[in-house]
């Protein structure tokens, strides 16, 4: 340890050890505001559909526009829900689309159009409902 600290050029490395603190400092800052664990937790229940109504989790992700936690989150969210449900009933994807322009701008609507595009998030088909599929059949011919 003496040896390594006699070789350390010290006027060099202070700019770079106060870059570092400084760096950890705002990192600390940001996870701070966003609880992590809740959001893990909260993906974890979605992806293996650990709920009793999708309109439980669908307020939870609108509480969370409500806090205006980072939209990067509540986008991972909102496409990991629509993706498992195969979309997102028509008034309650209004009702995401309303809370996510009213909290976070209007560049929000073409965000969410472009997901809409792409296939991550959108509306439910009226025809295909998942929920009342009880079983499936494989037929060989």
């Amino acid at each position: 340890m003496v040896r390594y600290v006699k070789n350390l050029n010290i006027p060099l490395a202070k700019p770079l050890l106060d870059l570092h603190v400084n760096i950890s400092y705002h990192i600390k800052q940001l996870n701070k505001a966003v609880d992590w664990d809740k959001c893990y937790k909260l993906e974890r229940r979605i992806l293996y559909r650990d709920w009793e109504k999708p309109s439980d989790m669908l307020t939870r992700i609108e509480t969370k526009i409500a806090r205006q936690v980072p939209i990067e989150l509540v986008l991972r969210l909102l496409v990991l829900f629509s993706v498992s449900l195969s979309g997102i009933k028509e008034k309650e994807f209004d009702s995401v689309r309303r809370a996510l322009v009213q909290n976070y701008g209007y560049q929000e609507a073409t965000t969410l159009s472009n997901l809409n595009t792409a296939g991550l998030v959108k509306k439910a088909d009226k025809e295909l409902n998942w929920e009342e599929i009880s079983e499936v059949r494989f037929t060989n011919k």
